[in-house]
C-alpha cells in the first residue's frame, strides 16, 4: 500500500520522548507558563492539554522536605504510573503556583531537581499566511510513522517543564512542506517563542519508492 503522505518536514528540538527540552535561562515557571501560552495562541489549535508532577530517582538528590507529601495532598495519584500526580487542564495555573511555592529545589550538576512539573499539549499547528490549520496534518496520512525522536508525522506536540529550571519542549511536524515554507516558518515560529531554533533540528522525511515508509534527510533550518 501505497501511503498519501509525499513528505512532511519535522523539529524535533531536543525531543520530548526523551524528556529533553530548551532550556529557558532565568525565567520562572509563570514566566515560562505565560510565554508557551503566547506560542500556543499564536501559533497553534491546543488539544489535549494535561500535566503531571513526578518524581525522578536521581542518586543523592531529594525533593524540598514535605514536598511530596505536599502533592499527594493536592493532586490525585496516577492510576498507570508510580511517583506521579495528575494535573487537569483546569489545574494547570494552580500547579505552576503550587510547584513555586516549594521553593528553590536542590539540584544536580546539571541543574535537574528531583521533583519536575510537567505540562504538555497536542497541537494542531496553524499556517502563517492564512491563519488555519496547515494542510495535511493527519498521522493516519502517514501510516502512524514515528520519527527516532518520537514525532508522529503529521502530528505536533509541545510540553512546559519545571525542574530546577524551566524548558521547552518542541516536536512538530509540517506535512508537505517546502524550504520556502521552512523560511517563512522559523521567523513566524521564534516571534511568538521565547527561544530561538536550532536549524541543525529541522529534519525532511520523504516517502520511499515502495510507499509504505519515510526515509530521512536533514536540512538547514535557517
Amino acid at each position: 500500500m501505497v501511503l498519501p503522505g509525499e513528505s512532511a518536514v519535522t523539529y524535533e528540538g531536543l525531543p520530548i520522548a526523551s524528556g529533553s527540552a530548551h532550556t529557558l535561562r532565568r525565567t520562572s515557571p509563570a514566566q515560562g507558563l505565560e510565554a508557551w501560552r503566547t506560542f500556543l495562541t499564536r501559533c497553534t489549535r491546543p488539544e489535549a492539554l494535561r500535566g503531571y508532577f513526578s518524581l525522578a530517582n536521581i542518586p543523592g538528590l531529594e525533593p524540598p522536605d514535605g514536598a511530596l507529601g505536599r502533592v499527594a495532598e493536592h493532586f490525585e495519584p496516577s492510576p498507570e504510573v508510580s511517583d506521579r500526580w495528575v494535573v487537569s487542564a483546569e489545574r494547570v495555573d494552580e500547579a505552576v503556583t503550587f510547584y513555586e511555592s516549594l521553593g528553590p529545589p536542590p539540584v544536580n550538576d546539571y541543574g535537574v531537581a528531583a521533583l519536575r512539573l510537567a505540562i504538555l499539549a497536542d497541537v494542531t499547528m496553524l499556517h502563517p499566511a492564512t491563519g488555519g490549520p496547515w494542510p495535511g496534518q493527519s498521522p493516519a496520512r502517514f501510516g502512524e510513522f514515528v520519527t527516532p525522536g518520537g514525532i508522529h508525522l503529521g502530528a505536533s506536540r509541545t510540553a512546559l517543564f519545571a525542574s530546577g529550571k524551566t524548558s521547552l519542549g518542541l516536536s512538530l511536524s509540517f506535512p508537505e512542506a517546502t524550504d520556502d515554507d521552512i523560511e517563512t516558518l522559523v521567523p513566524w515560529l521564534e516571534d511568538a517563542l521565547p527561544i530561538k531554533l536550532s536549524p541543525k533540528h529541522w529534519t525532511r522525511w520523504t516517502r520511499t519508492k515502495k510507499g509504505d515508509s519515510y526515509r530521512s534527510r536533514k536540512i538547514n533550518g535557517s
